[in-house]
């Protein structure tokens, strides 16, 4: 287990990137041992250099193979005053799922953020072109495209990384590990970087320009919130406190962790 004890505060973020999962949680697996966790990680490190070479400052949740509880990540957005938070996933193995001839790429945002609902509009422009370069069979469930998932109780949106942050946010569900077409791609590290690509082209039009997006559908369902997917139920995460920004402190403590390695 990794513990983060030391960091200097940020004092501006634009951006925050969301590798989602990490540690013990690898997300979606592949029979052959691909973990969704550590492509994740890899399109959110390639989509940082990105942003920075156009002149952002962007901050992952995590720099490392690491857990990070999901209030900590919506906290460090929250926190460092970011205009934009990106969630980065991978949808994981579902036979069901029907071929498609364009990339499947599902991006959800917040029922009530227009910013939030304009930068999907845009991911999901910007992921077709890039990914939709590749000339193979894709994996597009009924999501596919800028959507909202509520919960089925509530109403509330069901995903916590779009639920609880102030901040405009959005959960991009970027490619299918269930596709051995998509994971041939992704073992050459081909597809990681047209997903960065891909969001780092998104948060640039979307700080620019007025685009509205394209490519929104209706949500195909409503989701019980029960804890394991999305809900925040029955998670030990420790209490950030109201006095000392441990989230700023932590970004930056994983930033320099990474440095070091």
């Amino acid at each position: 287990m990794t513990v983060v004890t030391t960091g200097e505060t940020d004092d501006r973020v634009h951006v925050v990137l969301d590798p989602g999962h990490g540690g013990l949680e690898p997300g979606a697996v592949t029979s052959d041992g691909i973990a969704e966790k550590d492509v994740n990680l890899e399109v959110g490190l390639l989509a940082e250099e990105l942003l920075e070479e156009q002149g952002f400052d962007v901050t992952l949740t995590r720099y490392t193979d690491i857990r990070i509880p999901l209030r900590t990540r919506v906290e460090i957005a929250d926190r460092l005053g970011a205009a934009l938070l990106v969630s980065i996933h991978h949808q994981g193995t579902n036979t069901n799922v029907p071929r498609s001839d364009e990339p499947g790429t599902e991006v959800y945002y917040q029922q009530d953020s227009s910013e939030s609902k304009r930068f999907a509009g845009i991911l999901v422009e910007e992921s077709r072109q890039a990914l939709g370069a590749f000339d193979i069979e894709w994996f597009a469930g009924v999501d596919a495209g800028a959507t909202y998932r509520p919960n089925r109780d509530t109403g509330e949106d069901f995903y916590g990384m779009v639920r609880l942050p102030e901040t405009p946010a959005v959960l991009a569900e970027m490619a299918f590990l269930g596709n051995t077409a998509e994971v041939d791609l992704m073992r050459t590290g081909e597809l990681q970087i047209a997903e960065a690509e891909a969001i780092s082209q998104a948060v640039v039009r979307w700080f620019i320009t007025d685009d509205p997006g394209s490519g929104y559908v209706e949500p195909s369902f409503g989701l019980r919130s029960s804890g394991g997917g999305g809900g925040v139920e029955g998670c030990q995460d420790p209490d950030l406190g109201d006095t000392v920004d441990l989230a700023a402190q932590l970004s930056d403590a994983l930033e320099e962790q990474s440095d070091e390695n």
